[in-house]
């Protein structure tokens, strides 16, 4: 693919119930643990489109869990960025919790 990018939205734009598993740092850290992730940014921004404006990618993708519902899909695509969702299983660190009994997403 080239260079990858990946964006990450800062833990104070997090709004489920207990905040983030995970500290957007310790988020980051993880992704750019991975051989194929050249970049990791975290974006200072309730969604993506300020990021994409400020990276101009080819190509924007999200997960499937985003397919019913992704506001700033237009707004992306007007950029002329090509719009793509994943089709590979979306892994929650929330619901691992909730599966292992471990509170409703909060540290313990």
């Amino acid at each position: 693919l080239g260079h990858l990018v990946v964006t990450i939205t800062a833990d104070r734009f997090i709004t489920k119930p207990g905040g983030p598993i995970f500290s957007e740092e310790e988020h980051r850290e993880m992704l750019l643990g991975l051989s194929c992730v050249d970049e990791c940014e975290i974006v200072d921004a309730p969604d993506a489109l300020s990021a994409v404006k400020l990276i101009e990618p080819d190509i924007f993708a999200v997960g499937k869990e985003y397919e019913k519902h992704y506001p700033e899909r237009k707004a992306i695509e007007a950029l002329g960025v090509k719009f793509h969702f994943t089709q590979e299983r979306a892994y929650s660190s929330s619901r691992l919790l909730a599966w292992l009994g471990i509170g409703e997403g909060k540290h313990t």
